[in-house]
């Protein structure tokens, strides 16, 4: 029952607005008398079969009859509680008339809202996204240019050492070849002495220091010769140290080469006050054949059904099909 007074409009002010105040004391005095009565009925059965037990035919029949009272009290205690609620579900039905209105129009505006926030998100991060493999794409591509020429200068590089290389040989066999003539010639000098020795006439003698004086100079001429070869061999050699030196920083620079990729074109990903974009995961079932078994649970729904059409003459692997009985009593 409603308080009028209580009910009324109150002169008060909160937060520079009017409020009316209503209450519904809910009191064992404005119960009404039916209920008072079903109460009392119901205290009554409660407390004459608390201790119930059935030991034979005359309990059986006693049980069930108290069943059937119970039966009628549930249908009592239904229609009062209908009776008395109705008017706080017509309340209930006006009041959510007023605001689901309301409800419907925010929720929607909030999920159109949330929906383009969250789709404008995702176009920046995809654009954001697009930037970014291009700045990468084009610092690979300087990478791989820079390391091209690295190469190149490498492979030159290496032609030169390989040059001198073969230079250095030449000039070692020049220098073998004098080498060998030379130690022919201090042979040839030594037979020449022997010689002249044997010989005791003098223009035999006069020849022979000629021969001899040729063969002096010729020595001379190689082993000079002999000389400047050893110097070049060690020139090429110092040339051709450089350039292997050359050709193996060459190629550690090279595995050294990154080239960091411009950002700056880049776009930041959006922000806005108070809103934050979160990610979660989410299914689809494409295809149910293909789900396994521990993830899909029975339709028990739909097992029931099929037991009670087929009256039990049908066998479901993983169901125990039993029957199950409950009492039900029929009032007049």
């Amino acid at each position: 029952m409603v308080n009028d007074k209580e009910n009324g409009k109150t002169n008060g002010k909160t937060n520079g607005t009017k409020k009316s105040k209503r209450t519904i004391p809910l009191v064992e005095d404005e119960i009404p008398p039916s209920a008072k009565e079903l109460a009392g009925e119901v205290k009554s059965l409660i407390l004459a079969n608390k201790d119930i037990q059935i030991r034979n035919n005359q309990d059986y029949e006693r049980a069930t009859e108290t069943l059937k009272e119970i039966s009628i009290v549930k249908k009592k205690i239904d229609i009062e509680r209908k009776g008395a609620t109705r008017h706080l579900d017509a309340v209930k039905d006006m009041i959510m008339n007023w605001f689901r209105p309301m409800s419907d129009g925010i929720e929607a505006l909030e999920k159109t809202i949330k929906r383009v926030t969250v789709q404008y998100r995702e176009e920046q991060d995809k654009i954001k996204r697009e930037a970014e493999r291009k700045a990468l794409l084009e610092a690979k591509e300087k990478q791989a240019k820079i390391r091209a020429e690295l190469e190149v200068k490498a492979k030159e590089e290496e032609r030169k050492r390989k040059e001198a290389e073969a230079a250095r040989k030449e000039e070692e066999r020049k220098r073998l070849i004098a080498e060998e003539e030379r130690k022919a010639a201090e042979r040839r000098i030594i037979e020449l002495e022997e010689e002249k020795k044997a010989e005791l006439e003098a223009q035999e003698q006069a020849k022979l220091e000629i021969e001899l004086e040729a063969e002096r100079k010729k020595q001379e001429e190689l082993k000079k010769s002999e000389e400047e070869s050893s110097i070049k061999e060690k020139e090429f050699q110092a040339q051709e140290d450089n350039a292997k030196d050359k050709e193996e920083s060459l190629k550690e620079e090279q595995e050294l080469v990154f080239v960091q990729p411009d950002m700056t074109n880049v776009p930041k990903t959006p922000k806005a006050n108070g809103l934050s974009i979160r990610e979660y995961l989410d299914i689809e079932i494409i295809d149910a054949s293909l789900v396994p078994r521990e993830y899909c649970i029975p339709d028990e729904v739909m097992i029931r059904q099929v037991v009670k059409k087929m009256k039990g003459k049908i066998e479901i692997p993983g169901v125990r099909i039993f029957t199950k009985k409950s009492a039900s009593v029929r009032t007049k």
